[in-house]
């Protein structure tokens, strides 16, 4: 991938936005499930485009437990799949285009598991999400207080200060393009397109693939998240992608 990547705020990036501002109807419980990491003025990326795109991470999946949604197939639609979330964008919010009973934890309080393993991973969700939003809670104060992201800030002495460069990427590879990886091995509707492609400086050929709107159109790809520079104990990547006709938004996640 390639495009610009990010360590503190900019004019057109706001990281740790309110809820408020990213939310466009229940707000407490949108707020739940998801951990809105950033905002981006869509202008940035096009001058044909206006408004706002949230770049927003999953609570779940819980680790060694499956993939995102892989159980709640019942609650499952054209943008939201395993592994795959959909959003509606109004008034520069956005709103899930799913039943929150996608998410296993209110999926399981509906219908409780009798399997062992799902039995296990429900009974474990209510201390995990816990943990993982004060986990994230402490990623905001650090950057409130820092003005970049590292959690290991404070241990370092007062005789050598840090910078933005010793913190973490907020976001990556805005306005750049989505190659094929893990995620592209997916049910959901792709486009491919082989070709020579820059990539870190380097020009070689690459499969550069975007998912299909429901109607065949492409999605344009907006950006990513590492998902461990604000989340414990994964190894995934959110990518999201922008449908300027329908205002949608789309992620996914790339397991590393």
């Amino acid at each position: 991938m390639c495009g610009v990547s990010l360590r503190g705020a900019t004019d057109y990036y706001q990281p740790f936005p309110d809820p408020e501002s990213v939310f466009a109807s229940k707000v407490e419980e949108h707020a739940e499930y998801l951990l809105p990491v950033g905002t981006l003025s869509l202008s940035r990326l096009s001058p044909d485009w206006s408004g706002n795109i949230h770049f927003l991470l999953p609570v779940e999946p819980l680790g060694g437990y499956g993939r995102l949604g892989e159980q709640s197939i019942a609650y499952h639609n054209y943008l939201c799949r395993t592994d795959w979330l959909g959003y509606h964008l109004r008034d520069n919010k956005c709103e899930l285009a799913c039943d929150f009973r996608y998410f296993h934890k209110k999926y399981y309080a509906e219908r409780p598991p009798q399997d062992g393993y799902q039995k296990d991973e429900a009974a474990q969700l209510d201390a995990y999400y816990q943990q993982t939003h004060d986990y994230f809670n402490r990623c905001r104060q650090n950057f409130q207080k820092y003005g970049f992201l590292n959690l290991r800030a404070e241990e370092f002495p007062e005789s050598k200060p840090l910078t933005k460069d010793d913190g973490c990427d907020l976001v990556n590879d805005l306005g750049g393009l989505s190659f094929s990886s893990n995620w592209s091995v997916s049910n959901f509707p792709m486009s491919c397109y082989l070709g020579d492609y820059e990539v870190d400086g380097k020009i070689d050929e690459w499969e550069r693939v975007v998912p299909q709107t429901e109607d065949g159109r492409d999605f344009v790809f907006i950006g990513q998240v590492d998902m461990w520079n604000y989340m414990e104990y994964t190894n995934g990547s959110l990518l999201l992608f922008y449908d300027p006709v329908e205002k949608l938004a789309l992620s996914t996640i790339d397991w590393g």
